[in-house]
């Protein structure tokens, strides 16, 4: 967890890795996160599924937006994400898997603010996903 040592307010913020060797699929996430088919929580992972899908970018996209011309792409990445991160993004990149980036924020709706407050990773053979970079 990163904590602001300037203007703080109320709100937080996580950017998330997802890496995948086949697309970013709800039926996949599902699986990953170990939400089954009939439980009560499929709303809320629904609603969670659709907010990655939005925020997110493909990493080199990401790069393009937020690098400034002097910063090459792994720069850019060591200043959001720690070392192993880094690593394991350069890592698939490099074998072909599609890796995105994005943001969540706790100044949307609930779902999203849920998510944001709390640090996760989890994976399973498809699909990586870092949320531990968390901001208050």
């Amino acid at each position: 967890m990163k904590i602001r040592t300037d203007f703080v307010t109320n709100s937080s913020s996580t950017s998330f890795v997802i890496i995948t060797t086949d697309g970013f699929e709800k039926a996949d996430f599902f699986e990953l996160m170990g939400v089954a088919e009939q439980s009560p929580l499929v709303p809320m992972f629904d609603a969670l599924f659709d907010h990655l899908q939005n925020s997110m970018h493909p990493a080199k996209e990401y790069f393009d937006q937020h690098g400034e011309n002097r910063e090459t792409w792994l720069e850019l990445l060591r200043k959001e994400f720690p070392d192993e991160v880094v690593e394991r993004i350069n890592g698939a990149d490099e074998s072909g898997h599609q890796v995105f980036i994005g943001k969540l924020s706790s100044e949307n709706d609930a779902i999203e603010t849920f998510f944001c407050i709390d640090s996760f990773e989890v994976e399973n053979a498809k699909i990586y996903f870092n949320a531990l970079e968390c901001s208050w």
